[in-house]
């Protein structure tokens, strides 16, 4: 996705000339995210960092560390030492029941976090957390991706419910 900063130049650009360092642009899933959306974010172009914004948002949740970029298996590891892979999805009444989260390509890790978030507000609808032994037997594995595909509609009931956790850090 591009998104267009107010000098014109897209994100991925201006980050190209402010921060060549950045190895990864993350601009929020629309152009018109309101600002302050994601935590850390004044506005859609200066979302600039390594690790996603989920990532990050779980990171204060488990009181963990980002996992550097070169680690393919998880995300961050927790405060307790468990391997949290973190994957997130925009819902909206157009999501349908077919609707996917990232592919999991390997399974080094502990649990999973599932967040859904709200398409317009995004706010966290519902966030689960998954022991990777439950993501490999619930997803439905995909040659095309090369990983096990899990769906919206099954990761809302999987693993324990952990949403309170997220909107609790998200309101202090």
């Amino acid at each position: 996705m591009r998104v267009a900063t107010s000098s014109g130049r897209t994100a991925r650009q201006a980050v190209s000339k402010s921060n060549p360092g950045a190895s990864r642009v993350i601009s929020s899933p629309s152009a018109s995210v309101p600002a302050g959306a994601w935590p850390g974010a004044a506005s859609t172009t200066t979302i600039v960092s390594t690790a996603a914004p989920e990532a990050r948002m779980a990171a204060r949740v488990y009181e963990g560390e980002l996992a550097p970029n070169s680690v393919k298996s998880y995300d961050l590891e927790s405060r307790d030492g468990r391997r949290v892979q973190v994957k997130a999805r925009i819902v909206g009444p157009n999501t349908g029941a077919g609707a996917i989260f990232s592919a999991f390509r390997s399974f080094d890790f502990d649990v999973a976090v599932l967040i859904a978030f709200d398409h317009t507000t995004y706010d966290v609808l519902w966030a689960r957390e998954v022991p990777a032994a439950d993501i490999e037997t619930a997803g439905s594995f995909s040659a095309h991706v090369n990983g096990h595909r899990i769906r919206i509609t099954a990761g809302k009931y999987l693993g324990t419910d952990v949403t309170p956790r997220f909107k609790a850090m998200l309101s202090a």
